[in-house]
């Protein structure tokens, strides 16, 4: 399964490949202006992780213009932030499935992202 990670903070990013990179195929990008154009050429992932809170776009509008180039790819936002009103209205209309608060267990991220398959 393929997986597309965004996070501004490289650590955060090398970090979650290193985890996730023994059952799944794992990029990732610090810029979602990146991740945007890596989508606009054709590369098809399973699953988009995103960060919420990134300079010059969050990650709900990260989501929602990937959800326009790749609709199938199922969506997940990872947040440390108390104020849940931007996701909440995010996973009501579907441009995100599944909202995980930091910090997270990355056996619950698992299975999360294993439902999927």
């Amino acid at each position: 399964m393929n997986i597309l990670i965004v996070d501004d903070e490289p650590l955060v990013t090398e970090s979650l490949e290193y985890l996730l990179e023994d059952e799944f195929v794992v990029t990732s990008y610090n810029h979602p202006e990146e991740a945007l154009t890596m989508l606009r050429d054709g590369h098809v992932f399973h699953v988009i992780l995103s960060d919420f809170k990134m300079p010059v776009m969050n990650g709900i509008e990260f989501l929602e213009e990937a959800k326009v180039l790749l609709p199938s790819c199922h969506r997940i936002i990872l947040t440390g932030y108390s104020d849940v009103t931007d996701i909440n209205l995010a996973l009501s209309s579907g441009v995100i499935e599944h909202a995980i608060k930091k910090p997270f267990s990355i056996d619950a991220l698992r299975t999360i992202i294993n439902k999927f398959s």
